[in-house]
């Protein structure tokens, strides 16, 4: 896009916005100053929030190991309780056995009470709406991989997609004749509306657009596109990896088909177990990419049947562990107050964050500024650094962050680059955390 190198450009409102020389410079989002910063800095001791910090850091055991972790995008640290829980889980299983009744009929029943948590949590109107997976990944495959596709559909998604998200679209249109259509997104990091509008049409079958970037944390403005997507029929997927855990997730409220998302990000649940929500109504017009002997029923020689659940999409028996887990790190989420209490608390560090990096004078911030439009996710350069030499001092500092392309690279040829690091704050970080972080950054020349 041409402008990003440019010291001015307009903002969200269309006003002209020139970063302050005493500040980093700030690639697509607006300079915070005035009260805002006054506000972060009177809260430098403490933020104004609901959430037990000092408790959420004595229950997660990086801290005891003198680590700071940043990288919540790729993988959050569990809590203790909900690695516990998988100890307890692996240690009824070998005193038991697994076809033990005693054991199996605990395993079912806390399967269904996951997936009761889980429609809960992101307003479901059903448990058999949602699906368990192995991964994000798995789950957005079912979908693309089970609708029953036509020379002539077409998809549409945006440039914020990612490797699961964008490549088997890619594989789509090659294997099946769908037309691929992929929207840009602006300088502030958000998907282009008007050429959202564009692209869908009368063929178009599907859209896939991602709720929050992974690789700039910016909250996309799903509401607009809704009206845009409903006004054609087509069939829409939210993509939220990254939002789920970290900021309300509603299905309904998002009137949308699908959403898929893993459980290790900011829910910080286990490794190794996916959610996909599907709409009932489109549960049978959904063929599972697998078949399994505990969701297909065998009828006669050759006939078959799905059941009529999302489980038609669990490939085989699942890992009862990592469902234990997830359960335990639903119970969590609501001990530390619910998810309105942790997208407070990740808003403020955020905001935190980012006055911070701007103090630096060779720090280049892409993205939307403002927290409320933004979840805790910063994407950044130290210039004259390489990212990956970054990433790795600070790592020897006990400062986990990442940097890379974030399977994301056309969000990165946007702004004209092939990598660039990226840091994270959850809930239980707090401002000591992000101090301790830039202190490391202003020391690397």
């Amino acid at each position: 896009m041409s402008g990003l190198g440019q010291d001015a450009f307009k903002g969200s409102s269309g006003e002209r916005v020139v970063p302050h020389a005493n500040t980093s410079r700030i690639l697509g989002i607006r300079c915070i100053s005035g009260p805002m910063c006054a506000r972060l800095e009177s809260e430098r001791s403490g933020l104004n929030v609901s959430i037990n910090s000092s408790k959420a850091r004595g229950d997660t055991p990086t801290f005891a190991n003198g680590i700071i972790y940043l990288d919540h995008a790729a993988g959050s640290v569990p809590p203790i309780q909900v690695l516990d829980a998988t100890r307890d889980y692996l240690n009824e299983l070998g005193k038991l056995g697994l076809v033990n009744p005693a054991f199996y009929e605990k395993a079912s029943e806390t399967t269904k009470e996951t997936k009761k948590k889980l429609a809960r949590f992101i307003n479901a109107a059903h448990m058999d709406e949602i699906g368990l997976t192995k991964s994000g990944s798995e789950s957005i495959g079912q979908v693309i991989n089970g609708l029953d596709w036509k020379k002539g559909d077409e998809v549409v998604t945006s440039v914020l997609e990612i490797v699961p998200g964008y490549l088997p679209l890619v594989r789509l249109s090659k294997q099946k004749g769908v037309k691929l259509r992929t929207v840009g997104i602006s300088k502030r990091g958000l998907v282009n509306l008007e050429a959202l509008g564009r692209a869908i049409n009368k063929r178009t079958r599907l859209v896939v657009l991602m709720q929050l970037s992974n690789s700039l944390g910016t909250l996309q403005p799903l509401e607009e596109a809704k009206k845009l997507i409903k006004e054609s029929n087509a069939l829409c997927l939210v993509n939220a990896s990254q939002s789920i855990g970290q900021i309300r997730v509603d299905v309904r409220a998002l009137d949308c088909d699908f959403l898929v998302a893993p459980c290790r990000k900011w829910l910080r649940g286990p490794q190794g177990i996916g959610l996909l929500y599907c709409r009932k109504e489109l549960i049978e017009d959904l063929e599972p990419s697998h078949i399994s002997w505990t969701t297909t029923k065998w009828i006669s020689r050759t006939r078959y049947r799905h059941i009529g659940t999302a489980e038609r999409f669990e490939a085989g028996e699942l890992n009862f562990g990592t469902v234990r887990a997830l359960n335990r790190a639903l119970d969590y989420a609501d001990e530390m107050g619910g998810i309105d209490s942790i997208r407070n608390r990740i808003r403020d560090l955020t905001s935190y964050l980012l006055k911070r990096l701007q103090e630096s004078n060779d720090i280049d911030v892409y993205g939307e500024a403002e927290s409320a439009i933004r979840g805790g996710i910063v994407a950044f350069d130290k210039r004259n650094i390489s990212p990956e030499i970054v990433a790795k001092e600070l790592a020897r500092e006990g400062l986990i962050i990442e940097a890379g392309d974030f399977a994301a690279p056309l969000v990165l040829k946007t702004f004209h680059r092939d990598k660039w690091a990226r840091v994270c704050v959850h809930y239980f970080n707090d401002t000591e955390d992000i101090d301790r972080f830039i202190a490391a950054l202003g020391r690397l020349k």
